[in-house]
């Protein structure tokens, strides 16, 4: 790949995930209650630029939720 050829090193493949795929969003133990729901229904969308997480778009809500 041209990766390898500028680095020489294979790049890291581990963290890529398909865009516009669906997920949930695990919400904390504090926000919660038994019977309430424990996660979010979302759509994965990028990797969040200043931390190491994603941005999923959680349309129940109508927002962005960096997890």
């Amino acid at each position: 790949t041209p990766y390898k050829v500028f680095y020489n090193k294979k790049p890291n493949v581990s963290t890529l995930c398909v865009f516009s795929s669906y997920c949930h969003v695990c919400i904390p133990k504090e926000k919660h209650t038994k019977l309430k729901e424990h996660s979010f229904d979302g759509v994965f969308c990028r990797f969040a630029h200043r931390y190491k997480a994603f941005e999923v778009w959680i349309p129940s809500c109508h927002k962005f939720i960096t997890s």
